[in-house]
């Protein structure tokens, strides 16, 4: 009778600890999907921050592999025909035809000075 007692008192906590190991398990998979959750949501934003923040960088900034154009530029000769505009270009510095004021406006270092003159024909 004895070995019959203790042998239900296995089975017993052995019940119990499936009900405990069932629990535990259930909410390390709660935790686990929370996780996964959370970390695809962090990279996506990180990435909508990274791109927002690239695009609103100034017309000249540093990148890894150089000086890159700002997406919000326009070389102004890109649209403008050259009979409509009268050479030479004192403001730019003396440039004699379109190709010269195309190739002065296409470097970082001229930006400036060719969106004032731009906004000088308006």
């Amino acid at each position: 009778m004895k070995k019959r007692k203790k042998l239900n008192c296995i089975l017993s906590c052995v019940n119990d600890n499936k009900r405990v190991l069932s629990i535990i398990y259930i909410a390390l998979l709660v935790i686990i999907v929370g996780v996964l959750s959370y970390s695809l949501g962090a990279s996506n934003q990180s990435s909508i921050y990274l791109r927002s923040a690239i695009e609103s960088s100034p017309a000249r900034s540093q990148n890894v592999l150089g000086d890159r154009i700002a997406p919000f530029y326009a070389n102004p000769f890109d649209s403008i025909d050259a009979e409509e505009v009268a050479f030479p270009l004192a403001q730019l510095r003396g440039c004699r035809n379109w190709e010269e004021c195309q190739v002065l406006c296409s470097k970082p270092a001229n930006f400036q000075e060719c969106v004032a003159w731009e906004k000088s024909q308006e």
